[in-house]
């Protein structure tokens, strides 16, 4: 039963139950059906949350000190008058 509503032949399954079991499975079969896309979507949204934490660790920069406006960087290279 679980190999047939796992590989997607629910209704062919409930077709062949009583009706009073089929009310039952159906409930069941939906309700499984909802707990997983319920689970596979806080999963997503879990990975997304801590995609983006790494993405913003590995993007941030250490403060630099500012220079003063007369200071020269080191690696300028001297400009012709």
């Amino acid at each position: 039963m679980a190999q047939a509503i796992s590989g997607g032949q629910a209704q062919r399954l409930l077709a062949g139950l009583p009706a009073g079991q089929r009310d039952a499975l159906d409930q069941v079969v939906h309700a499984a059906s909802a707990a997983g896309l319920n689970a596979a979507f806080l999963l997503a949204g879990a990975l997304g949350l801590a995609g983006s934490v790494i993405v913003l660790a590995a993007m941030r920069r250490r403060p630099s000190e500012p220079s003063s406006p007369g200071a020269r960087r080191p690696d300028a290279a001297k400009e012709p008058v």
